[in-house]
């Protein structure tokens, strides 16, 4: 019997090391990786409706990023002052003051006003892998035209793996952003940010 409390107070002590972290220590990491990430590209799948598209998005730090729609095949490019939309009809140059991480710092952005809680874990695949996730619910006080309902939190990697949004314009509907492949610090040319021909 003496052995046996040595053992059962090591096992208490192992389990109160390996706690579950908080919804707040989850998107402390999440957007510590993101801040530490000096660019990255995806490949989201995004669905809505019986709808599924699919997206490739490049970002890299301060404000280039590409988008390629697909299977639209419309591609954006932001160069830092300009963005370009090119398509099948032809292309369009805008102006624009500032450009914003449309995807993953967007929503990252938004978290920021939302009360998030942890809701539970689950696996989602990414890169070919089954990874394990926190699961995070979000609410917001507003009645925004979009809205975060849940976030998939890569463990120990803290990126997004999945995004699940309300969209209330035109109409009310559920739309998931799956981070089919998601890779930070990725080699990206400057080339790729430089105005689209397709």
């Amino acid at each position: 019997m003496k052995r046996v409390w040595p053992l059962i107070a090591a096992l208490v002590f192992l389990s109160a090391c390996i706690q579950t972290p908080t919804a707040e220590e989850i998107l402390t990491k999440l957007y510590e990786r993101y801040e530490e990430a000096e660019s990255y590209k995806a490949k989201i799948q995004e669905v809505s409706d019986n709808h599924v598209s699919y997206i490739n998005v490049a970002f890299k730090k301060p404000d280039r990023m590409r988008i390629e729609y697909l299977p639209e095949n419309t591609v954006s490019v932001f160069n830092g002052s300009a963005v370009k939309i090119c398509s099948g009809n032809g292309s369009k140059t805008i102006t624009l003051n500032r450009v914003v991480d449309f995807y993953y710092g967007h929503f990252l952005e938004m978290l920021k006003s939302y009360e998030v809680t942890l809701v539970g874990e689950e696996k989602v695949v990414v890169n070919n892998e089954s990874k394990e996730c926190y699961v995070l619910a979000a609410k917001d006080g507003g009645k925004g035209e979009v809205e975060i309902e849940k976030v998939w939190v890569v463990k120990g990697e803290w990126y997004p793996a999945k995004i699940q949004l309300r969209v209330s314009f035109p109409e009310n509907n559920t739309v998931t952003l799956h981070f089919v492949s998601m890779e930070l610090d990725a080699t990206l040319s400057d080339s790729l940010f430089e105005p689209c021909d397709l």
